[in-house]
């Protein structure tokens, strides 16, 4: 499928991608690991099979967590209080197991 999709690309902008970003969602704590050694691997692969060089960059979508935010400003809030949709936190809270965020 992947390699589908970088013949798709480069018809459509005359270059293969220099980067590739995806993410996934759906993916418990005990199968990083896995999903790194099977789709990683396989978007590599692909990459090999098309004769590019293109920096892989895979991100895990997790929507459950165990923290709480609380604007400091009415106007940041939806009617019930909560941050609004969208919103990202970037900075400051960190996991100290993963990769989110820090330097």
């Amino acid at each position: 499928m992947v390699h589908d999709l970088l013949m798709t690309f480069k018809e459509r902008n005359s270059v293969y991608p220099q980067r590739i970003l995806f993410y996934r969602d759906g993916v418990s704590e005990g199968q990083h690991a896995e999903i790194m050694q099977t789709e990683v691997s396989a978007v590599r692969r692909a990459c090999e099979l098309a004769q590019i060089r293109a920096s892989v960059t895979f991100c895990v979508v997790k929507k459950r967590h165990h923290a709480r935010f609380f604007p400091k400003k009415p106007d940041d809030t939806d009617r019930s209080g909560n941050c609004l949709a969208g919103t990202v936190v970037d900075k400051v809270i960190t996991s100290p197991s993963e990769f989110d965020f820090c330097k």
